[in-house]
């Protein structure tokens, strides 16, 4: 809505596992210039976003976001030429210092042909790239 992101915050997610009926909280808008929630992992007190466009085009941005009413920051020197990140881990042992993206590579030619598109699902790729400071 208005070019903005919506996010819709589930209240029970424990119980959703274990087959009750899911609640939710208040919707939430969110301004990524324009983009939408391709992932958000929550480490060190914030939510780290992956944001992208709808139709898949354009280039995604990483954000810190504080939650609430907080206006989400773009992070500053994430560039991801050449990757289509779809998921940011991070890892207990890293803290958020180091953290890992996966990137969907499905519109890459191999062979000539779109990775999503290659008949031996063997052959179909993603990338992980590491970020550390």
């Amino acid at each position: 809505p208005s070019d903005k992101a919506l996010l819709v915050p589930l209240l029970n997610p424990d119980q959703v596992v274990s087959g009750q009926a899911a609640r939710f909280g208040d919707p939430i808008l969110l301004d990524l210039d324009g983009r939408g929630v391709r992932d958000m992992a929550y480490c060190g007190g914030k939510y780290f976003i992956i944001a992208g466009h709808r139709d898949g085009r354009g280039h995604s941005t990483f954000y810190q976001w504080a939650g609430g009413s907080a206006r989400p920051e773009p992070i500053p020197d994430t560039r991801f030429k050449g990757l289509n990140p779809e998921v940011v881990v991070f890892y207990p042992d890293t803290g958020c210092e180091a953290f890992q993206f996966l990137s969907d590579d499905g519109s890459n030619r191999r062979q000539g042909t779109r990775c999503k598109d290659l008949p031996n699902v063997n052959a179909r790729r993603f990338r992980s790239v590491w970020v550390e400071p």
